[in-house]
């Protein structure tokens, strides 16, 4: 049997609690591998145009999007803050803003690009039609990823799944008692 190598973690970053989760698990990673973490936050990049009514409305997209991408620069330094607040900052570590067209490409491309050993990502949790007609980034990494995949379920999400799952456990026991 083989063991495990992992040198280098990839961990996407969008600022939302649930990533906040994924970063905290990469880091306790990294710091057990004594690997190189890098943060990645994708600003995704519009189409050349906007189709609006019926007609072709150039420029609308793109100006939102320099405005975003300004913005994504400027918060690395935030990005780096939650590394050191999860203490990572003495681990070898880099927080890149990279732009696409769609995040997940961005990430497969990266963690190519560096020979990632592992990425570890959070779910944002959804179920139901909010995942069907949202997709799951996650989901796309995870089909297409270079390497293996670590995906951080946030509390959140367990909590309710334990939830229902503890109400589904009683709604059956009650139906199961009415029998006797």
């Amino acid at each position: 049997m083989s063991t495990l190598t992992v040198k280098k973690i990839l961990c996407p970053f969008d600022f939302t609690r649930f990533c906040r989760e994924g970063l905290e698990m990469a880091v306790t990673i990294a710091r057990q591998f004594d690997a190189e973490l890098h943060v990645l936050h994708v600003v995704v990049t519009p189409p050349s145009y906007v189709v609006a009514q019926g007609s072709y409305v150039p420029g609308i997209l793109e100006d939102q999007h320099r405005v975003e991408s300004r913005i994504a620069k400027e918060r690395e330094p935030e990005i780096e803050a939650e590394v050191q607040a999860l203490g990572g900052g003495d681990l070898r570590h880099k927080v890149v803003v990279m732009e696409g067209v769609r995040e997940d490409l961005v990430i497969r491309e990266y963690a190519e690009t560096i020979g990632a050993d592992l990425i570890v990502m959070a779910s944002h949790g959804r179920r139901g039609l909010v995942r069907f007609f949202l997709g799951s980034t996650t989901e796309r990494v995870l089909k297409g990823a270079p390497c293996p995949v670590l995906i951080v379920r946030p509390r959140e999400a367990r909590e309710r799944d334990r939830l229902t799952d503890q109400g589904q456990t009683a709604c059956a026991d009650e139906s199961r008692s009415g029998e006797g």
